[in-house]
């Protein structure tokens, strides 16, 4: 069940922390020649960070200007 999502969002090419947590440890399951650090060092952690950022500073900044009083 949880294939389709995943897989359609993965297909977008776009970067999500839960995405590569799904994605990566299958292919390294499956036999690809990543590392649990190679993984952790150059896609977990800046795609988490950037999932943060990104999503508070642009969901903030979306929700101030919408709800702004003046």
């Amino acid at each position: 069940m949880i294939w389709l999502p995943v897989s359609t969002f993965f297909a977008l090419a776009l970067e999500h922390s839960i995405v590569n947590t799904f994605v990566i440890p299958t292919a390294m399951i499956l036999g690809a020649d990543i590392s649990v650090q190679q993984w952790l060092l150059w896609n977990a952690i800046p795609v988490t960070l950037g999932n943060i950022v990104g999503g508070s500073v642009l969901t903030g900044l979306l929700l101030h200007y919408c709800n702004k009083t003046h």
